[in-house]
């Protein structure tokens, strides 16, 4: 949606930034931080610099992929899940109609999910 489109459905431009608004935030920082003051030749090492200085080093990497391959993504966990797919399915398409507030209900009407 460009800024041309508030005028007829919303005239107020929205408060939240895009995925691709976010990281050219991240860029143009950059750009100012390293860029401009000629600390990197280029915008792409700009750029990874603030990552690596500002933005990974908050992250603490989390343990799902160990608990994936261990537990969620085995033969076991496959088996007992094929068995009992078609009670899941049930269950699921019963939520789903049910719940008018459920963005699969509204976006695609009262769609079941296969059996």
């Amino acid at each position: 949606m460009t800024h041309s489109d508030y005028g007829v459905l919303n005239p107020e431009p929205p408060t939240v930034l895009a995925r691709y608004q976010f990281i050219e935030v991240l860029f143009r920082i950059a750009k100012h931080k390293y860029f401009d003051t000629e600390e990197f030749k280029t915008i792409y090492r700009s750029f990874e610099a603030l990552l690596n200085e500002h933005i990974f080093m908050l992250d603490t990497p989390d343990m799902w992929q160990e608990f994936r391959d261990q537990y969620l993504w085995t033969k076991e966990s496959n088996t007992l899940l094929s068995l009992n797919m078609r009670h899941l399915k049930r269950i699921y398409n019963s939520y789903i109609f049910k719940d008018e507030e459920c963005q699969i209900y509204k976006t695609r009407g009262k769609q079941q999910m296969s059996m």
